[in-house]
């Protein structure tokens, strides 16, 4: 029974270790990990709670929507060791260099951050301390909740839609995530009641622009890799965030 239990739930804490602190980082084969993959959106469900836990003292000692919208923020990118980040800003030099093929490859892969990785940061996080904040200062706190639900589902449809970058472990191991997509649909369900109806409907629909952008980058260039999939996660947040916020 205890060996069930652990089968059952290793795929869960696979997700959890690589995505976030919140569970050890373990070994694993590609195979263990492509059967991770769909356990993402309840790994981002989990950090949405912690995340809130760590608002709680904040809010219970000061009125302060900033600077519970700036704890929000910090606690994000240290529970999740600024992973996605750096993926957004390898991908926004790489984009913003105007090269292709393997010029385009040869930036991506540099991991020195240039001008368009920087201002593709100061955005986000901006954004996301903003949003955060405007539904913070409306008591809405589920939002903060369910957008990294939403935005950690993404990655399992570029995985369906692009083809993989050749060489890119992360790349290969979400291309084989089979049945990740139907558990990320059944995911985002609840978010009409996080964000409300047409909220959703519009972080939704600007997600979908974004990851139609991305398809189209990955097909002209090859491939996807793990930096797509990171950038893809920080749109997500951002557009969960902004449409509750705008439309709140």
């Amino acid at each position: 029974m205890g060996s069930a239990i652990t089968s059952f739930f290793r795929p869960f804490l696979l997700a959890l270790g690589f995505l976030t602190r919140l569970a050890p980082a373990g070994m694993a084969s590609s195979e263990e990990l492509s059967a991770s993959c769909r356990w993402y959106p309840l790994a981002g469900a989990v950090l949405g709670a912690a995340l809130l836990l760590c608002l709680l003292p904040i809010l219970a000692w000061a009125d302060s929507p900033a600077a519970a919208a700036w704890i929000y923020v910090l606690a994000s990118v240290w529970l999740t060791r600024g992973l996605h980040l750096d993926g957004l800003a390898d991908l926004a030099d790489a984009l913003g260099s105007g090269k292709t093929g393997p010029a385009f490859r040869e930036v991506l892969k540099d991991s020195r951050l240039g001008a368009f990785g920087c201002l593709a940061l100061v955005l986000a996080l901006g954004g996301q301390m903003v949003m955060a904040g405007t539904c913070l200062a409306g008591d809405r706190l589920a939002p903060l909740f369910f957008a990294p639900v939403f935005a950690r589902c993404l990655p399992l449809f570029l995985a369906g839609l692009a083809p993989v970058w050749p060489g890119s472990r992360l790349g290969a191991i979400l291309a084989a995530s089979r049945g990740g997509r139907p558990p990320a649909l059944a995911c985002l369900l609840p978010g009409p009641f996080c964000l409300g109806l047409i909220p959703f409907l519009l972080a939704l629909a600007a997600s979908c622009a974004l990851l139609a952008f991305l398809v189209r980058v990955a097909r002209r260039e090859g491939g996807y890799n793990g930096d797509f999939a990171g950038a893809l996660i920080i749109g997500g947040e951002c557009a969960a965030l902004a449409a509750a916020a705008l439309g709140g």
